[in-house]
């Protein structure tokens, strides 16, 4: 009894000295906002109210309030509250260690834009090898506003099996919405502002990385919901083309049209805000192809 007592404790110094780490931050950052802000509703009770919040979430028992919306002359905003944000922080504390089980090495986002120098040259090198002539550059149309509830759930609850983990995803991906006293419930739709919207973004699309990983001919990246496909002949260009649309399809999605590209390698494309130009040797190499029937119509 004394050790499951201790295992206990420690568990809860971990997450106060987790939570302490997370308010510090948020303090430096916040505390000359204006005093109209919610901050100055949750700040003042930090110290009186941090161990029963702390205990409630250990417990299971933390309750989401409904995120606030906004609507202004250049779009909307939804706010989640201070106490919410922290749960959420924590809880990504607790399930980060399994990212590395779930989600595909060829999603790069989870590790921030510092992979995307990594990304590119890969896609460079992949380039310069000649042995790729056909590219697909997907971006999904408004990606995080098309997130299926349903769906997510379903993936959600194929990798964890922790039934507090499961309640608060569950609780954090279906929140209500309160705009203007009206409270309403989405069934589609994540938002951006939660700490844990970039791993479902990554877990949404994983059927897509498991579609293009280790295929013989097929060099694929993504960062969120911008996909690079370099394909090497007509044949496995068309597959992959079908595949695509037919994961997406699956999802609910549909491709961006303005930003997608997709054809024969013969020109430049731009990529994670880098412009990947094909060069006179690559365009030699292609043309032979041309000449040899690969890129035939």
């Amino acid at each position: 009894m004394r050790a499951r007592e201790c295992r206990k404790k420690l568990r809860y110094s971990l997450i106060l000295a987790a939570a302490s780490v997370w308010y510090k931050a948020m303090r430096k950052r916040l505390d000359m906002i204006d005093e109209c802000s919610s901050w100055w509703l949750f700040a003042p009770f930090w110290q009186l109210r941090i161990e029963h919040w702390l205990r409630k979430f250990i417990a299971g028992k933390h309750q989401f309030t409904p995120m606030m919306q906004y609507k202004f002359t250049d779009g909307v905003v939804r706010v989640w509250s201070y106490l919410d944000r922290l749960v959420m922080h924590l809880l990504l504390m607790h399930i980060k260690p399994t990212f590395k089980h779930i989600i595909s090495p060829l999603c790069l986002h989870l590790a921030g834009p510092s992979a995307i120098k990594g990304a590119t040259a890969r896609i460079k090198a992949a380039l310069s090898s000649g042995r790729y002539h056909y590219v697909i550059r997907a971006d999904i149309k408004s990606y995080y506003a098309s997130i299926n509830h349903k769906i997510l759930l379903e993936q959600i609850k194929q990798h964890f099996d922790d039934s507090i983990v499961l309640k608060y995803l569950h609780d954090i991906i279906t929140i209500a919405i309160d705009y203007g006293g009206q409270v309403f419930l989405p069934t589609d739709g994540i938002p951006t502002q939660s700490s844990l919207s970039p791993f479902f973004g990554a877990l949404y699309l994983s059927a897509l990385d498991q579609a293009f990983t280790d295929r013989k001919g097929i060099f694929y990246l993504r960062y969120v919901d911008d996909c690079i496909i370099l394909i090497e002949s007509k044949r496995q260009y068309a597959k992959a083309r079908k595949k695509l649309f037919s994961v997406l399809k699956e999802l609910r999605l549909k491709i961006s049209p303005h930003k997608t590209r997709m054809g024969a390698l013969n020109k430049g494309f731009h990529f994670l805000g880098v412009n990947f130009e094909v060069t006179r040797i690559l365009q030699s190499i292609l043309r032979a192809g041309v000449i040899c029937g690969i890129l035939a119509p």
